[in-house]
C-alpha cells in the first residue's frame, strides 16, 4: 500500500501535464479502513459471534459518487452512496456475522484551492440511512431500519493526469436509525475522475 501511495505522489510531482480543465461531471470511488461505533444491540451480536466463532474482525468503508460543478470551479454538488461495515470471520474464512450501515444522499465538496481536484477540500453529506446485519453465511438477515445520516469530512487531492486525481479523505459519519446512532470514522483512498 505504501508503495502505491509513494508512486502516485511521485507521478503527480513529476508529471508534465497535471493541470486539469474543469469537467462537466465527476465520478469518485473511495475505499479504506473504518472505526465503527455501533449501538449496543448490534455490537453485542458482533462481539458474541467474535468471541464464540471467530478469529478476525474487519471494518471497512467504501463509497461511490457522482458530482457536478456549481457556482465556481472549486465547488461540487452530487449524489453519493457511503457504507461502513464490520465483518467477523471464522478460522476457515467464512463470515459469521456482517453488519453494514450505509447512506445515500446529497453531497457537497468545496476545494479550498482555485480548482476541483487539486489540494485541500472539505465535504458535507445529508442523506437517508439504513442498517443491516447478516448472520451465519447469509442464511439469516435482519434490517435494523432506516433513518438519517450526516457526514463531514476533509481531504487532499493530487492530480495524476489531466483527468485523474488521487484522493485521500477523513470522514466522520453519524447515522441515526431507529433512535440509535451508528457512527464511523473513515480514512479513505480513492480517485476522482
Amino acid at each position: 500500500m505504501f508503495k502505491i501511495i509513494l508512486a502516485s505522489v511521485l507521478i503527480s510531482l513529476f508529471s508534465t501535464s497535471t493541470s486539469a480543465e474543469p469537467e462537466d461531471w465527476y465520478m469518485t470511488f473511495n475505499l479504506g479502513p473504518a472505526n465503527n461505533t455501533n449501538p449496543a444491540s448490534v455490537e453485542n451480536v458482533i462481539v458474541s459471534s467474535e468471541n464464540t466463532y471467530a478469529t478476525s474482525r474487519l471494518s471497512l468503508a467504501a463509497e461511490i459518487g457522482l458530482y457536478w460543478p456549481v457556482y465556481d470551479s472549486s465547488t461540487l454538488v452530487g449524489v453519493v452512496s457511503n457504507s461502513s461495515s464490520d465483518s467477523v470471520s471464522n478460522y476457515y474464512g467464512a463470515n459469521i456475522v456482517t453488519h453494514s450501515a450505509s447512506h445515500v444522499g446529497i453531497s457537497a465538496i468545496k476545494y479550498l484551492t482555485a480548482s476541483v481536484g487539486d489540494g485541500l477540500f472539505v465535504r458535507a453529506d445529508l442523506g437517508s440511512a439504513r442498517s443491516v446485519y447478516t448472520l451465519f453465511n447469509n442464511t439469516f438477515g435482519v434490517e435494523n431500519g432506516t433513518g438519517t445520516a450526516v457526514l463531514v469530512g476533509a481531504g487532499y487531492s493530487l492530480p495524476v493526469s489531466s483527468e485523474s486525481r488521487l484522493v485521500f479523505s477523513l470522514n466522520f459519519v453519524n447515522r441515526t436509525i431507529n433512535n440509535e446512532v451508528h457512527s464511523s470514522t473513515q480514512f479513505m483512498i480513492g480517485g476522482l475522475w
